[in-house]
């Protein structure tokens, strides 16, 4: 009985999958709008890009791990979720504003 309640609790993939996409696209628009792509920036691009998608939620699934009570595939998506939308807003905020001439 409990793990139809945790399945009926957990996120569906496709939801976490989808804003990791949108999370994925906006930091790219982040990194066009404000780079300026000489010889040799398109590899700190990518690895801040990289970086900010994959690595930190990973690194954060990790730290949670620690507590049993973290090692479940709900918390995992969570994690995945939550950075997606905290570096979706953060990335478009300063691409737009980039763009509207607020940061110069």
């Amino acid at each position: 009985m409990s793990t139809q309640v945790n399945q009926k609790k957990l996120r569906p993939l496709w939801v976490v999958t989808s804003v990791w996409l949108v999370a994925a696209i906006a930091l790219i628009f982040n990194g066009l709008v404000n780079h300026d792509f000489r010889v040799g920036l398109w590899d700190s691009f990518l690895a801040e890009t990289v970086g900010q998608i994959i690595i930190w939620p990973i690194l954060h699934i990790a730290i949670a791990s620690i507590w049993k009570s973290k090692r479940n595939s709900k918390s995992r998506r969570n994690i995945f979720f939550g950075w997606s939308i905290c570096w979706a807003v953060v990335a478009l905020t300063l691409g737009f504003a980039k763009l509207s001439g607020v940061i110069p």
